[in-house]
């Protein structure tokens, strides 16, 4: 007996054949189901969530999905990476708009060149979309709240030749995201957001606290030991202490409008300590730079940040404690060659 999928709908039953046909929900059928609130379940999405997606073979993919809430949580903005193949992710990103009436609409863009266009509505704790595919078919996904931190979702997919393709998600939230309730110009959205200016001057101190350790690291390792590692499938030392200065200016490049940082090349940079010790000041002239350059107002401007909302000024914080964090990472390489890593300056 062919499974289907029962949706109760405003009017009547809405059935939906899992395989073995091209029938899809339209968007008329779409807008018949119950008008609810949006506001409540798209607050309840944001954040990372971490999960897969199986085919009708059983194949599974890992996924992780990112969302941010933005303008009182009427528009919706995600990232997703895919693994199509070993080594090799798929990403994508969209916006949707959740209104009030329970309606929603969306757009998405996608590496391979695809774009989606998707109307949907709000049935208690399921989403149901009707997706059109640019020259790819259509899609019906119904997206289901299971639990406090997990969503799954059915795909039912038909190609533009009338082929019929079933896919299963299982997502489970592993980090909260911060609700955004600043309005369209993105400012500050409450006193909870707002730092004195002073504070500027605590994080110049840890930008050139962060430089002194770097150094003292490159410093206190021998060079014949730069490209060892720890562990299998670690960075090398060297690697590690360029990872921590390097990324972190481009991250600031990414985020802020202002000069554009270029990187000095890897390769090169791991070979020696001079090199090594460039680009930790080449990294570090930058970060400074550009900390000096904001303005108080953009300080307290809001933006999305790894899958929540937070205010420029406490990127700065976020990219210190990744420094530390990285440098961590390589306590180990001392340990194993019994020698203590540099000592914390204020002992």
């Amino acid at each position: 007996m062919m499974r289907r999928w029962v949706i109760a709908a405003l009017a009547g039953v809405l059935v939906l054949p899992l395989a073995g046909s091209a029938t899809v929900v339209s968007a008329q059928a779409v807008a018949m189901l119950p008008r609810q609130d949006a506001s409540d379940w798209s607050r309840w999405l944001i954040g990372e969530w971490e999960g897969w997606i199986e085919d009708g073979e059983g194949n599974r993919s890992p996924q992780v999905q990112t969302f941010a809430c933005e303008i009182e949580c009427r528009y919706l903005l995600t990232r997703l990476r895919q693994e199509v193949a070993p080594g090799q992710w798929y990403h994508g990103a969209g916006v949707f708009r959740y209104d009030p009436s329970g309606q929603s609409m969306g757009e998405w863009f996608g590496i391979f060149g695809d774009r989606n266009l998707g109307l949907g509505r709000r049935d208690g704790e399921r989403w149901v979309w009707d997706i059109h595919r640019a020259g790819r078919g259509r899609v019906l996904r119904v997206r289901e709240r299971v639990g406090p931190d997990e969503y799954r979702m059915t795909n039912t997919s038909v190609d533009a030749d009338g082929r019929t393709r079933v896919t299963r998600e299982v997502m489970r939230r592993v980090k909260a995201g911060a609700v955004a309730d600043g309005g369209s110009d993105g400012g500050p959205s409450g006193a909870s957001w707002v730092m004195p200016a002073e504070y500027r001057a605590v994080q110049r101190a840890s930008l050139e606290s962060q430089r002194r350790f770097l150094h003292a690291m490159t410093d206190s390792m021998p060079e014949a030991y730069y490209g060892d590692v720890d562990n299998p499938g670690q960075r090398t030392f060297a690697e590690h202490v360029y990872h921590a200065a390097v990324a972190n200016a481009q991250a600031v490049d990414r985020l802020f409008a202002g000069p554009v940082f270029v990187a000095p090349d890897p390769a090169a940079a791991v070979r020696s300590r001079a090199a090594l010790d460039a680009a930790i000041d080449a990294a570090f002239d930058f970060l400074e730079a550009a900390l000096a350059a904001q303005s108080e107002t953009d300080r307290q401007r809001t933006l999305r940040f790894a899958g929540g909302t937070i205010p420029v000024w406490q990127v700065w914080d976020e990219l210190n404690e990744h420094t530390y964090w990285t440098l961590g990472e390589i306590v180990g390489n001392f340990r194993s060659k019994g020698m203590a890593p540099p000592a914390f300056r204020f002992f």
